[in-house]
C-alpha cells in the first residue's frame, strides 16, 4: 500500500453512517479508488485486509509526519467534508492500480482547472449524507436542512455540467484515452466518467426551492429561521393571512388598553408574548386595574404578564391558527423528507456525493502538487531502471534546502548505507525519500519547479512504486534546517542506559521492530532504518568492544536479509564496519551527507559511492579548540584510520568536482537544446514559408499555363483559318512560343510536353501560311504598315506594290505577315459607273453585315463620313451595299455624286429588286 497515495483515495458506496465523522468511520469505508473496489468492497477487504496498528507501515505514518502532510493537503480542498476527511489522515491505497488511478485523477484535475482558468468551485456544498440517512429512517427534516440539501445540489449540478461539457468536447474532437501516468496535460476522461449515469436530482431541488424560502433569513436582522412558503400547501397561505389579520386586531386592542390605563399601571407600554399569547406588562401593585389571566411573572416579582379579558378569545383563536399552520408546514416538510429518504433517491444522492467528493479531493491534490512545485510522475521498475531522482525536496520544509539532494541508484543496488556524523542530515534523507515515495501517487514528485502542463518525457519523473513504506527511524522530531553557526543536538529519547537491564530492554524493542519489518517486507517494499549506537559501542571506547561488535554483526545480518526480501532498503549508521558491505556485495551502495565545515551545518546533498567521515576535529578546530590538543588527537589516530579519512576526503572533493562539471555539462546541454529548439522552430518556419511560396508559385504557374494553352490554341486556330483575320508572322509566332516555353518551364513534365507540342504545331501552321505567294488582287498584312490589310497592285519577283491609303508603296515579300486571297470572279457582261480610271477588281457581290451601310433616317450632312468609313471597311470584300431607301431619291442622288468622285470606286449600280432595287446601291471597289 503506497501510503501517500491515500491523498487521493476516493469513496466506495457505503452504508450511511451520519453519526460518525470522517475521522471516526472505519478504514474500509474510506478506502477504494478502483471500479473493482466500488463494485465489491467486501471482496476487496477480504483480498487485502486493512492494516492494523501493529503493522509497521501504519507506525511509519507518524514517523514520517504523515498527519502534517495530510493537513497541508486538506487545506486545498473546497468543501468542509473533504477538508475534514483529509485532515483526519489521508487513507491508504492498497494496489498499484489505485495509485495509477489517483495519478490520472490528479493530473486531470490540474488540466481541467488550467483549461478553465478558475478552480473547480463547490461553494455551498455540504455533507448531506447524514440528512439523507435521517430521512431514510422516517425523520422529518427542518427547513434549514432541506435548504442546505438544495444548495448542495445546485453546487453539484454546476460541477456536473462542467464535467459533462468537457466530456462532450472531448468526444466531438475525437480525442480518446486518458492522460495516464500523471502527466500534466492529461485529456480529462476519468473524472467526467464519475458522473456517468449519476443524476443531479433537479426535480428534488426544484421541489425544495418551491417549498422552502430562505430569502427571509438573508434579509432579516438578526437572521431568522427559514420558512415554508405560503404556496407550498393548499390552505397554508389562507391560514397565515388570517393569523396576521387577527394578530393585528389584537395589537390594536392592546394599544387602546395601554392608552386607557396609562403609565402608572403598566411597567412597559409594549405588548409582548407569553406562551404564544399577547399580554401586557402590568405593575404587580396595579393588578386589579387590568382584569385578566396572569400568564407569567418577572424574576423580581414586580411585573405581571397579564392577558386582558378583551383579547382572551382572540388569543385562543390565534393559538388554533398557529397549530393549524404548524400542521400544514409539517406536512410539507414531511413530504419533502420522504422524497429525500426514498431508497432510489438516497442511492443517487450517495453516488452524486461520492463523485463530487472524488473530484474535490483530486482538485485538492492537484493544487497541493502545484503549491509544492511538483512534477508529474510515472511508475517504473527500479530493478530494471534503477532510481534517478534529481533535486528531490522534503515537502514539509518551510525553508528551501541549501541544496537539493539527488537519489541515484543503479538497477542492481538493493540497499544503501548512509554514514557520517550526527547533525549531518542523514535522518532528513530517510524522511525525504519516505514522504516522496508517498507523494508520488498524489501526482507529483516534490521538486523546485512547477507542475508542468505538458506530459513530455522530459517533464515526467520516472519513480519506483512501493507496496509499503516501513520506517524505523526513532526520531519523532519535525524536520528542520540548522542554519546557525552552532551545532544543534538532535532530539533523543530520554532514558537511562547505565544498567544492563535497560540496555536489554532497548535491544528487545529494537528486535521487535526489526522482526515486524522482516515479516511485513516484500519485493516491492521500501524500508528506512536508522541504526543508533548502543551503550555497548560506548563501552568499546573503554576497551570492551565485544557488545559493539556483536551489534554490528547483527545489523549486517539484518541488512543482508532486508536486501534479499525488500525492494529497496536505506539505512543510516555510525558503524564503520557497515561501510565495507559494498565491497563484498554489489547489491549494497555507500552514501554520505555533505557537511559544510565552515558553516558547521549539513548541506543535505547526498554523495553517492562515498562513505561518511568524521568531522569532529574540523568542527573542534572551527570552534576554537587549542591547536596542540587537536594535533595530539590527530597523532593519536592510527595510520590506517588517518589514511582512510584522507581518502574519503579526496573522494568527496572529486565528487564535488564531478558534480560541478556535470552541472556545467547540464547547463551546456540545456543551452544546446534551447539552440536546437530555436533552429528547429526556424527550420519549420522556413519550410512552412517555402511550402506556401511553392503553393502560390504553382497556382500562378497554373494560371500562366492555362493562358499559354489558350494562346497556343488561338495561334493554331488562326493559322488554320487563313483569311479570317490578321495573323502574326512566323518569326513573331516563334517569339511568342519561346515566351510561352519560358513560362511553362516550371510546369510538370507532362503538361510542359503537351504545351511544347501544341506550340510546335502552331509554329508549323503559321510558317506554312507565310510561305504562300501573294498575287495581284490579294490583300496582305505588313507589320510596319499596321494590322490592316493592304491591296497588292503589282508584283515583281520578291517585291510587291501595295496600295496604302491614297498612296502606293513597295514592300518585300518577306515582310508579308499574312496573305488574304481574293476571290476570282467572272467579269459582268457590261460595265456601269464611272469611265476610265484604273482597272476594276473582279469580285462577286455578296451582301453581309460588314459591307452594308444603312443611311435611312439620316440627314445629308451626316452621311459623308459614314460613306468614306464604309468604303474603307469594305476594301477587303471588294463591294459595298448602301441602303438609301426609295423616298424622294434625294439621298440616293447625293450618295452617288460622292461615289462618282471617289477614286476607290470602280462602278456602282442599283441592286436587284429582291435586294432593294433603286433603294440600294451596290458599289464595286477597285
Amino acid at each position: 500500500m503506497l501510503f501517500v497515495a491515500a491523498v487521493a483515495a476516493a469513496f466506495a458506496p457505503r452504508q450511511l453512517a451520519p453519526q460518525l465523522k470522517p475521522a471516526q468511520r472505519p478504514a474500509a469505508v474510506l478506502l477504494g479508488a478502483t471500479a473493482e473496489s466500488t463494485a465489491a468492497p467486501a471482496a476487496a477487504e477480504e483480498s487485502s485486509p486493512a492494516p492494523t496498528a501493529a503493522d509497521p507501515a501504519v507506525a511509519t505514518l507518524d514517523l514520517l509526519e504523515w498527519p502534517r502532510l495530510s493537513a497541508h493537503v486538506a487545506q486545498h480542498a473546497s468543501t468542509a467534508f473533504s477538508r475534514e476527511l483529509y485532515g483526519a489522515g489521508i487513507p491508504l491505497p492498497r494496489e498499484r492500480a489505485e495509485s495509477e488511478a489517483l495519478l490520472e485523477e490528479t493530473a486531470e484535475a490540474f488540466a481541467i482547472e488550467r483549461s478553465l482558468g478558475v478552480p473547480l468551485e463547490l461553494k455551498g456544498f455540504t455533507d448531506w449524507l447524514p440528512l439523507v440517512s435521517l430521512a431514510s429512517k422516517g425523520a422529518v427534516l427542518e427547513g434549514p436542512q432541506l435548504a442546505s440539501i438544495s444548495t448542495s445540489l445546485g453546487a453539484a449540478a454546476s460541477l456536473v455540467k462542467k464535467m459533462r461539457s468537457l466530456d462532450d468536447a472531448q468526444g466531438s474532437s475525437g480525442s480518446g484515452g486518458g492522460g495516464g501516468g500523471g502527466g500534466g496535460g492529461a485529456v480529462p476522461h476519468r473524472l467526467p466518467a464519475l458522473f456517468d449515469g449519476v443524476g443531479v436530482q433537479a426535480a428534488l431541488k426544484l421541489a425544495i426551492d418551491e417549498a422552502v424560502d430562505d430569502a427571509g433569513e438573508r434579509r432579516a436582522t438578526p437572521p431568522r429561521r427559514r420558512v415554508v412558503r405560503d404556496s407550498a400547501s393548499d390552505g397554508l397561505g389562507e391560514v397565515r393571512f388570517a393569523k396576521r389579520e387577527l394578530a393585528a386586531a389584537v395589537r390594536k386592542s392592546l394599544a387602546e388598553l395601554v392608552a386607557k390605563k396609562g403609565d402608572s399601571v403598566l411597567a412597559n407600554r409594549l405588548p409582548t408574548l407569553r406562551a404564544d399569547r399577547f399580554v401586557l406588562q402590568v405593575v404587580a401593585k396595579q393588578k386589579h386595574r387590568v382584569p385578566g389571566v396572569v400568564r407569567d411573572v418577572s424574576g423580581s416579582g414586580q411585573t405581571l404578564f397579564i392577558e386582558p379579558k378583551e383579547v382572551e378569545g382572540a388569543n385562543t383563536k390565534l393559538r388554533q391558527l398557529a397549530r393549524r399552520e404548524q400542521t400544514l408546514v409539517r406536512a410539507v416538510l414531511q413530504a419533502l423528507s420522504k422524497r429525500v429518504g426514498a431508497p432510489a433517491v438516497a442511492l443517487e444522492l450517495e453516488a452524486l456525493h461520492s463523485a463530487v467528493t472524488k473530484v474535490d479531493l483530486a482538485a485538492a491534490r492537484a493544487r497541493y502538487a502545484a503549491a509544492v512545485g511538483g512534477v508529474p510522475v510515472r511508475f517504473s521498475d527500479h530493478r530494471a531502471e534503477g532510481v534517478a531522482l534529481q533535486g528531490l525536496l522534503h515537502p514539509l520544509l518551510l525553508q528551501p534546502a541549501p541544496s537539493e539532494p539527488d537519489y541515484e541508484l543503479p538497477p542492481h543496488v538493493r540497499a544503501i548505507v548512509i554514514t557520517g556524523p550526527n547533525t549531518g542530515g542523514k535522518t532528513v534523507a530517510l524522511k525525504n525519500l519516505g514522504l516522496a515515495a508517498g507523494l508520488w501517487p498524489v501526482c507529483s514528485e516534490p521538486r523546485g519547479r512547477s507542475l508542468s502542463a505538458d506530459a513530455s518525457p522530459s517533464a515526467v519523473a520516472a519513480v519506483p512504486w512501493f507496496d509499503a513504506v516501513m520506517a524505523d527511524i526513532g526520531d519523532d522530531g519535525p524536520s528542520s534546517h540548522a542554519r546557525s553557526a552552532e551545532i544543534h543536538p538532535r532530539s533523543a529519547e530520554v532514558q537511562s542506559l547505565s544498567t544492563f537491564s535497560a540496555h536489554v530492554a532497548r535491544v528487545r524493542a529494537i528486535l521487535q521492530r526489526v522482526r515486524a519489518i522482516l515479516q511485513r517486507a516484500s519485493g516491492e517494499s521500501l524500508v528506512l532504518r536508522r541504526l543508533k549506537a548502543t551503550a555497548g559501542c560506548a563501552a568499546a571506547a573503554q576497551g570492551d568492544g565485544g557488545l559493539c561488535c556483536g551489534g554490528s554483526r547483527r545489523r549486517r545480518a539484518v541488512l543482508r536479509r532486508l536486501k534479499a526480501t525488500a525492494g529497496l532498503t536505506m539505512c543510516t549508521t555510525h558503524h564503520s564496519s557497515l561501510k565495507t558491505l559494498k565491497y563484498s556485495d554489489a547489491a549494497f551502495e555507500n552514501a554520505c551527507v555533505e557537511f559544510d565545515d565552515v558553516a558547521l551545518a549539513p548541506t543535505y546533498r547526498l554523495l553517492w559511492g562515498v562513505p561518511g567521515r568524521s568531522n569532529a576535529i574540523a568542527i573542534a578546530r572551527r570552534l576554537g579548540l587549542q591547536p596542540d590538543v587537536l594535533d595530539d588527537a590527530v597523532e593519536s589516530l592510527g595510520a590506517g584510520e588517518a589514511d582512510v579519512g584522507e581518502l574519503i576526503e579526496r573522494m568527496q572533493a572529486e565528487q564535488g568536482e564531478q558534480r560541478a562539471l556535470r552541472q556545467q555539462l547540464v547547463g551546456l546541454r540545456d543551452e544546446a537544446e534551447g539552440a536546437r529548439r530555436q533552429l528547429e522552430a526556424r527550420r519549420l518556419e522556413q519550410e512552412a514559408a517555402a511550402a506556401a511560396e511553392a503553393a502560390a508559385s504553382r497556382e500562378a504557374l497554373q494560371r500562366e499555363l492555362d493562358a499559354a494553352r489558350a494562346q497556343i490554341a488561338d495561334l493554331v486556330a488562326a493559322a488554320k483559318a487563313g483569311a479570317d483575320g490578321p495573323a502574326p508572322t512566323p518569326s513573331a509566332t516563334l517569339h511568342r512560343l519561346s515566351v510561352i516555353g519560358k513560362r511553362v518551364a516550371g510546369a510538370p513534365e507532362a503538361e510542359a510536353a503537351e504545351a511544347a507540342a501544341a506550340a510546335a504545331a502552331a509554329a508549323a501552321a503559321a510558317a506554312a501560311v507565310g510561305r504562300e505567294e501573294a498575287e495581284v488582287g490579294d490583300s496582305v498584312i505588313v507589320r510596319r504598315l499596321g494590322e490592316e490589310p493592304v491591296l497588292v497592285e503589282s508584283r515583281k519577283g520578291k517585291q510587291l506594290t501595295v496600295a496604302y491609303g491614297g498612296l502606293t508603296m513597295k514592300v518585300k515579300a518577306a515582310e508579308v505577315a499574312r496573305v488574304i486571297k481574293a476571290e476570282r470572279v467572272v467579269p459582268p457582261p457590261k460595265a456601269a459607273g464611272r469611265k476610265g480610271g484604273k482597272r476594276e477588281r473582279r469580285v462577286t457581290a455578296v451582301r453581309v453585315p460588314s459591307n452594308t451601310l444603312d443611311l435611312r433616317g439620316k440627314r445629308l450632312n451626316e452621311v459623308g463620313d459614314d460613306v468614306a468609313h464604309a468604303l474603307d471597311r469594305a476594301m477587303d470584300l471588294g463591294c459595298l451595299y448602301i441602303i438609301t431607301g426609295r423616298g424622294t431619291g434625294q439621298m440616293r442622288r447625293f450618295v452617288r455624286e460622292r461615289l462618282a468622285e471617289d477614286p476607290l470606286v470602280a462602278r456602282f449600280e442599283d441592286a436587284p429588286e429582291p435586294e432593294g432595287g433603286n433603294g440600294c446601291t451596290i458599289v464595286y471597289l477597285r
